[in-house]
């Protein structure tokens, strides 16, 4: 059983994602809703280091607080560990980052909001 992304170590050691539904947007502004999911970037983790989406699923690389989908829909990918939530990194100046939050339970058909 995989910690909770903000329970495991940051010493750039091999880890692994909280196993589950990972599901990403574009963070909204004042003027627009405060989250905006992008479907086609919604994830599950499903075993050790393997996820998969609906068009299909990959490998990813965790080392400390930096994820990297290495395989599949995601590749190439690049990602910051914060607490409870991914946040992309890379991005250009004035660029919103994609934001992942994984969804603690419940049904996956609902509206969710973010956890952390």
């Amino acid at each position: 059983m995989a910690l909770p992304v903000a329970a495991q170590p940051s010493d750039g050691r091999l880890q692994t994602l909280g196993s589950g539904q990972w599901l990403c947007g574009w963070p909204g502004d004042a003027w627009d809703a405060s989250f905006r999911p992008d479907p086609a970037r919604q994830f599950e983790v499903t075993g050790n280091a393997t996820y998969s989406t609906a068009a299909g699923s990959g490998t990813y690389l965790r080392t400390g607080d930096s994820v990297v989908f290495t395989s599949g829909p995601l590749q190439s990918l690049r990602f910051q560990v914060e607490g409870n939530r991914l946040r992309q990194s890379g991005t250009g100046a004035g660029e919103k980052p994609l934001i992942c939050h994984r969804r603690a339970g419940g049904d996956p058909r609902r509206q969710w909001a973010p956890t952390g």
